[in-house]
C-alpha cells in the first residue's frame, strides 16, 4: 500500500465505509505515506473517495474524491566512494558524486578529513585550481556549474621501480 489512512485520533482506518467522527468542528482524516514514498512533482500521490451524510435527514451525498500530494521528506544525501589512480607531484581531477532519495541535485560536499599524503584544491570540471587555495577539513565544495570536483596532488613518498639492468 502507498499510504495508510487514519482517523484524527490516530486510529487506523482498515475498512470502508468508515464513519469519521467530528473533531473540533471538522471531519478530519490523516494519511501517512509508506517510508520514502512521495509524489512526483505536483501529481497526486494517492487519492480516496468519501461522501457526506446530512446530520438531520441522514441523506447520503454524492461520492467525491480527495487527492493527496505528498512532498518528499528531505532525506540526507548519500556520497559514493571513489577510487582514482593518481601520479606523484601532479594534480588529478576528482569528481565527487552522490545521490539523494528525492532525485535532488547534489549541490555541495563537505571535506570531513584530508588525505594523509596529499593536498586537495578547489577545482571545477575544466580547471584544477591554481595550486594556491588548498582545502582544509570542514571546507565546503560548492556546485557553481556542472558537477562537484576537487583536485588532488599526491605529495607522499615516491617508490621507484628497481633498475632491471642490475
Amino acid at each position: 500500500s502507498l499510504a495508510t489512512l487514519y482517523q484524527y485520533d490516530g486510529t487506523e482506518i482498515t475498512s470502508v465505509p468508515t464513519a469519521v467522527p467530528k473533531t473540533e468542528g471538522n471531519y478530519t482524516v490523516r494519511i501517512r505515506p509508506a517510508w520514502n514514498q512521495h509524489s512526483t512533482g505536483d501529481e497526486p500521490f494517492t487519492n480516496f473517495t468519501f461522501y457526506a451524510v446530512d446530520g438531520v435527514t441522514g441523506e447520503v451525498g454524492s461520492t467525491n474524491m480527495a487527492s493527496v500530494v505528498v512532498a518528499p521528506k528531505n532525506d540526507p544525501a548519500v556520497a559514493f566512494n571513489s577510487n582514482e589512480t593518481v601520479y606523484a607531484a601532479r594534480k588529478t581531477l576528482l569528481h565527487l558524486t552522490g545521490t539523494a532519495v528525492e532525485d535532488d541535485t547534489i549541490v555541495r560536499a563537505y571535506i570531513s578529513r584530508l588525505p594523509n599524503a596529499g593536498v586537495l584544491y578547489f577545482a571545477n570540471e575544466t580547471e584544477m585550481g591554481d595550486g594556491v587555495v588548498a582545502l582544509s577539513a570542514g571546507d565546503v565544495v560548492e556546485l557553481p556549474h556542472g558537477s562537484l570536483y576537487v583536485a588532488y596532488k599526491y605529495t607522499g613518498a615516491q617508490d621507484l621501480p628497481e633498475n632491471s639492468d642490475g
